[in-house]
């Protein structure tokens, strides 16, 4: 269950109970309490690209309980968000958002559908090399390196 979430100029801290999800956004607004909901940003908060706010919040939630699915171990449930979260962070053009959903859609998938989760995790190391937040960055690249490894790669980097 998502607990807080804050919106403070480029950065959302979305605190999950053991898992907290860090996510950029482009305006302030402030969410507190249960799951979803617009808390405090107001009737001004935007839902495209250029506003973003409402949409990077939207993303982050579903991001946050995709990584919370994923660490009970549902990764039926995390897919499911992360399949939502994923398409929503794009319509942002947030590229830290973006490489940040897409480290659960890739963990939900490393046993079922390796190839889906190595594009996934390639555009989120892509993205971070372009100058998006570094944030889930390390785990990526575990991630692509037991991939690699489990195929019986050379290099495993």
């Amino acid at each position: 269950m998502i607990r807080h979430i804050v919106v403070r100029g480029a950065w959302a801290l979305v605190f999950t109970g053991a898992v907290l999800g860090v996510v950029t956004s482009g305006s302030a607004c402030q969410t507190t309490g249960g799951a979803g909901g617009g808390g405090g940003g107001g009737s001004s908060v935007g839902t495209g690209a250029a506003e973003g706010t409402k949409t990077t919040e939207e993303a982050a939630i579903a991001f946050a309980r995709g990584a919370e699915k994923v660490k009970s171990g549902d990764l039926g449930g995390a897919r499911e968000y992360s399949e939502f979260a994923v398409p929503l962070a794009r319509t942002t053009r947030n590229p830290s958002l973006i490489a940040g959903t897409l480290f659960p859609n890739a963990l939900a998938n490393m046993q079922t559908d390796p190839d889906h989760a190595l594009a996934a995790i390639d555009e989120s190391i892509a993205l971070t090399r372009d100058g998006a937040s570094e944030v889930v960055l390390g785990f990526v690249l575990a991630m692509r390196a037991t991939i690699r490894a489990r195929r019986g790669g050379k290099d495993a980097r």
